[in-house]
């Protein structure tokens, strides 16, 4: 597959990710009230943050690891995974910031938010990016000799450290949530997410060449086996509402499991698609996934700026399609030759 094609349906994977994480968070924000035992949106929607992980650790080999093995400078290379890990940052608080201007968090818990103590509501996956670049930035020359497997030891290590830290349970605080895992809430946790990276970095590596394609599809195939192990053993509407209640708040394996799965069957399609030349709906997901971070922090940014309210699920639909139509229309605009964005803001 041709470099550029290659990058297309990555670029729609990610788009899709992106998209799935701004569509369940504006459907609450307009009011919506679940009741997660029917919703089957949340299996969906719970596939966003690994799948983006994901991407991310392919486009961490296809890209940086590969240019350096081409001659770039690993002092460059190393500015620039920091140089957007500081975007990161700085997009985080600009989300924290919005809330705080909603009055959907207080002002004293800012300083909490920038070290992740406390949560920025709608923003934790950029933090999350943050911290994993940082790490990726002070580990390059390890990354570099030996690729996922370096990623997936760092997974080992960070699952071991969950395991080690399992009595101190629910007291820990959301600083060990954030980090190991612990306790219930945000996931997946900055030590455990390099498993998903990792598994990127895998699928990177098979297409780069650098590695058979049977390491990637093998790991697949294990998640894939947990998964249809858990909904046979539990069966689908009990694994459904624990996926949805559980599995994400408590770090559970399964959660990744599942988002290497989604992942899995999200690249396949893609690339797919992108074979046959791609279609409208792979060619809006390659859109809004080269203008990730604007649509992801525009859209979360506009969402906490808006009047909470409570609403019909009628009525949630309608708002929320506008919203993502609006949404993608600016992101579309943004990054054409004559944008009225770019215009109004000189």
């Amino acid at each position: 597959m041709p470099v550029s094609q290659r990058d297309a349906f990555l670029d729609s994977t990610r788009g899709l990710a992106v998209f799935l994480a701004v569509l369940i968070h504006a459907v609450r924000s307009f009011g919506y009230a679940f009741s997660p035992e029917g919703d089957l949106v949340f299996l969906l929607t719970r596939t966003a943050t690994p799948i983006l992980l994901i991407v991310f650790g392919v486009m961490i080999e296809t890209v940086y690891l590969r240019k350096l093995r081409e001659g770039r400078a690993l002092e460059e290379t190393r500015q620039r995974l920091l140089h957007r890990a500081i975007t990161c940052c700085l997009v985080y608080l600009m989300v924290g910031l919005a809330a705080l201007l909603a009055g959907k968090v207080a002002i004293g818990d800012l300083g909490q938010m920038a070290v992740s103590l406390s949560p920025v509501p709608y923003g934790q996956i950029l933090f999350l990016y943050a911290a994993l670049l940082t790490l990726l930035a002070c580990f390059l020359p390890v990354l570099l000799r030996w690729g996922a497997a370096a990623m997936l030891g760092l997974a080992a290590l960070g699952w071991g450290l969950k395991w080690l830290a399992a009595p101190f349970g629910a007291d820990a605080g959301y600083g060990l949530l954030a980090f190991v895992g612990l306790g219930a809430g945000f996931a997946p946790a900055i030590l455990l997410s390099p498993l998903l990276v990792g598994f990127g970095i895998l699928i990177g590596e098979m297409l780069n060449g650098r590695r058979h394609s049977l390491w990637a599809a093998s790991a697949a195939a294990v998640a894939a086996l947990a998964v249809c192990l858990a909904i046979v053993l539990d069966g689908p509407g009990e694994f459904a509402r624990d996926f949805i209640l559980r599995y994400r708040w408590h770090n559970h394996p399964l959660y990744y499991a599942y988002g290497m799965v989604a992942a899995s069957v999200a690249l396949t399609g893609f690339y797919l698609l992108w074979r046959r030349g791609g279609d409208p709906f792979s060619r809006l997901m390659a859109m809004l996934g080269r203008n990730a971070l604007f649509f992801f922090v525009a859209g979360n940014v506009a969402l906490h700026l808006m009047p909470e309210r409570q609403a019909s699920t009628a009525e949630v639909a309608v708002l929320v399609a506008l919203f993502l139509a609006a949404l993608c229309l600016a992101t579309f605009d943004r990054q054409a030759q004559r944008s009225w964005i770019s215009w109004l803001s000189g």
